[in-house]
């Protein structure tokens, strides 16, 4: 699913001053990718064109809830679901994730699972499809005819045979319940995989790395806004996409060649002859990839990987039971260990924040400035009014903190607090100014 960009209204013959001030036509497209009886893969595009809506969780609910309907119409075997989206703050957040139990139930196909894409991997098939479907409203209007609202776009997508793969509706959404709270849910933003179950949700940061988290469903959004049809799908005999595989070639393609087109993918090697065929490389994700240079870091961190894997002695643990037998038990390392740390940031208590202050300040006065490696050395040692240590061993600070907060907070805090200027400064200031007024009595 996505938003397409919001198309502008054109005409067959308009001036200049017309174009400006336009407001966009919101329109959400779906595409189903599916297999067909004989394992074909096949696909259909539903575009859904509003005249004026709020791009939220609930429009989306509401248009995935008319797609899976319309899907289960004329697919009627179909019972399972995976849906995939970009990060958008409508597609990633927990009242969608709780409007989804209900859509399954409503529409009979069971939403299995919900896959984000990583940021920056790429365009995704609807925007293939969309630029389709802006290629067929670039030929009506060259035909002359206007396109100005919503029922206009779904009049061109729909005019003469259709737009391959394509069917459009005009909806309207009205009804809208009153505003539900908000779900919560922390860390949210590096969630990639959601899996649904009966009465709880598994998440994944990394797809199928370790068990995932389970977190209840503790109430589901159920009231959703009305969805009015004003011109529902039409289904045509084109409005079934087929994909096809890239046929494999034993001829050898040059990539210096005008003609070859190059898997965009990181690391493919694929050239193909056709953009076709390299389009439905892309969607398929049948890459071969082949590292042309491996640096001397990486091939240390492949054999660190190595040795690791094939530790025997090392990775069994020897425990004494009750009877005084020593058994092995095997230690199993945590799923997931790859994954980035969330990095935390320590703040400094204002009794650590209170000695750096009047170490700087005593150096600012007397102009014998303590270096941070000595502050840092007698901080380990310094003891408060009951002769007792001040600081505990977590509190201990690096000499790159201490000059942090040294040179970058204090100092730029005297520069900004410091208003005085000195009488050399102020006769520059005044020797300026009138020379400027003698300049501009001459002139």
């Amino acid at each position: 699913m996505d938003w397409a960009m919001k198309f502008l209204p054109i005409t067959f013959r308009e001036k200049q001053s017309d174009w400006y001030g336009q407001k966009g036509i919101n329109w959400h497209v779906s595409v189903c990718i599916y297999k067909d009886e004989n394992s074909n893969l096949k696909h259909r595009t539903f575009a859904h064109m509003l005249d004026g809506v709020r791009q939220d969780w609930l429009a989306v609910a509401c248009l995935l809830e008319d797609t899976l309907h319309h899907v289960k119409l004329q697919l009627p075997s179909t019972t399972r679901a995976f849906i995939r989206s970009d990060n958008a703050g409508c597609y990633h957040c927990g009242n969608l994730w709780l409007a989804i139990p209900g859509i399954s139930r409503r529409t009979g196909v069971f939403i299995d699972r919900y896959d984000y894409s990583e940021a920056q991997s790429g365009k995704s098939y609807c925007d293939a499809k969309i630029a389709h479907m802006r290629g067929k409203f670039s030929k009506v209007v060259a035909s002359g005819y206007n396109i100005l609202t919503a029922a206009n776009m779904k009049s061109a997508i729909d005019l003469y045979e259709g737009t391959t793969g394509c069917q459009a509706a005009h909806v309207k959404l009205q009804g809208f319940p009153p505003s539900t709270a908000k779900c919560p849910i922390k860390g949210i933003t590096k969630i990639s995989n959601v899996k649904f179950e009966p009465k709880h949700l598994t998440t994944w940061r990394a797809f199928n790395i370790g068990t995932g988290k389970q977190l209840p469903i503790e109430h589901e959004n159920n009231d959703l806004a009305e969805l009015e049809i004003i011109s529902d799908f039409v289904l045509k005999s084109g409005s079934v996409g087929h994909i096809q595989n890239p046929k494999e070639s034993n001829d050898v393609v040059d990539s210096s060649d005008d003609h070859a087109f190059n898997c965009p993918e990181a690391g493919c090697t694929q050239i193909f002859t056709r953009y076709s065929e390299m389009q439905n490389h892309c969607l398929i994700g049948n890459h071969t990839y082949q590292l042309q240079a491996r640096s001397s870091y990486d091939d240390i961190k492949m054999r660190w990987m190595d040795a690791c894997c094939t530790l025997s002695e090392d990775t069994l643990k020897y425990s004494k039971t009750g009877e005084g037998v020593t058994e092995q038990v095997c230690v199993q390392s945590d799923m997931g260990w790859a994954l980035k740390k969330e990095r935390k940031s320590a703040r400094f208590s204002d009794d650590l924040k209170s000695y750096l202050s009047d170490i700087f300040l005593q150096g600012e006065s007397s102009g014998a400035k303590v270096h941070p490696s000595v502050v840092a050395k007698n901080m380990r040692v310094a003891k408060n009014e009951h002769g007792e240590k001040r600081f505990s061993a977590n509190q201990y600070l690096a000499v790159g903190q201490i000059s942090s907060f040294f040179f970058s907070r204090l100092s730029a805090l005297k520069k900004t607090s410091s208003t005085d200027i000195s009488d050399d400064d102020l006769d520059a200031v005044l020797l300026n100014i009138a020379r400027a007024e003698t300049a501009a009595e001459f002139q």
